[in-house]
């Protein structure tokens, strides 16, 4: 609530105040803020380049104290359920250290492109998404990436894939196995 009726009421009733959501304008840099890449996927080498090519300042080494504003996470070499503990180890202790209106983004294979304990753990990253957008607050977003196995991060495909604040969220690239629903269905009586 920005006008003065408006933070009298969030005040008089006890709501929480809303964060100011940051909006992209047009010449604006991609991200206003340091990114955090990390893991050890097929990706990960990628990362910290195609982040530069964007000019999008980005760094592996953390500081106490410094406000980041998003993280990258390649979770594409994670083959079981003991690999999503990398998961909790990258970002346990950089979730605090968020600036607001962060943008956090798991790059992951889609489940159907593999077979085994690794798609299991392929579909698990879709969970903990939605668990950490839940917690992330501070008008943050977190978004899952899910590619097939074998497709690189090419320069026509950077935008779509980090975080940028005018890209919208895309669960599945196109012509993958799923698709998304294409109409609204009424529930049966």
């Amino acid at each position: 609530m920005s006008s003065p009726i408006g933070k009298l009421l969030v005040k008089n009733l006890g709501l929480p105040s809303p964060t100011r959501l940051e909006r992209y304008v047009d010449g604006a840099p991609l991200v206003r803020g340091t990114v955090v890449p990390g893991g050890r996927g097929r990706l990960s080498a990628q990362l910290p380049t195609v982040l530069d090519g964007l000019g999008i300042a980005s760094t592996t080494a953390t500081a106490d104290g410094e406000k980041y504003k998003g993280l990258v996470f390649d979770a594409t070499g994670i083959t079981d359920a003991e690999g999503l503990i990398a998961l909790r180890e990258f970002f346990t202790p950089l979730l605090r250290s968020l600036d607001t209106c962060p943008r956090v983004v798991v790059l992951g294979t889609t489940p159907e492109s593999v077979k085994g304990s690794e798609r299991v753990a392929q579909r698990a990253l879709e969970g903990f998404t939605r668990s950490l957008g839940k917690e992330l607050g501070k008008g943050g977003t977190v978004q899952p990436r899910l590619r097939d196995e074998g497709r690189r991060l090419g320069t026509g495909l950077d935008a779509r894939v980090l975080p940028l604040p005018q890209v919208g969220l895309r669960l599945r690239p196109a012509g993958s196995c799923a698709s998304a629903p294409t109409g609204r269905r009424r529930p049966k009586r």
